[in-house]
């Protein structure tokens, strides 16, 4: 399974896996996951720039469930190892 890669508007970048697992970045920070198989929307939840917010809206991904950093990381891990 070979990842896309979608543009969305300028440094922001959505991968999407297999249409199952998409991670939002804005730059190099991955900002919002979202998991089609455990019906999860994530987004970290920390004070952006103007700029990386106006990313996020961009990516539509304002809605997604704000959560800490490190919960953020967990969750994908478990997702990914199928533990979740």
């Amino acid at each position: 399974m070979i990842p896309k890669v979608e543009s969305v508007y300028n440094n922001t970048f959505i991968v999407n896996i297999n249409n199952t697992e998409l991670f939002y970045y804005s730059y190099n920070t991955c900002v919002g996951y979202r998991n089609v198989k455990y019906n999860i929307e994530i987004q970290i939840n920390k004070f952006f720039s103007k700029t990386t917010s106006k990313h996020l809206s961009k990516m539509e991904i304002g809605h997604f469930t704000p959560i800490d950093e490190e919960e953020f990381k967990l969750v994908i891990r478990k997702c990914q190892s199928n533990t979740y």
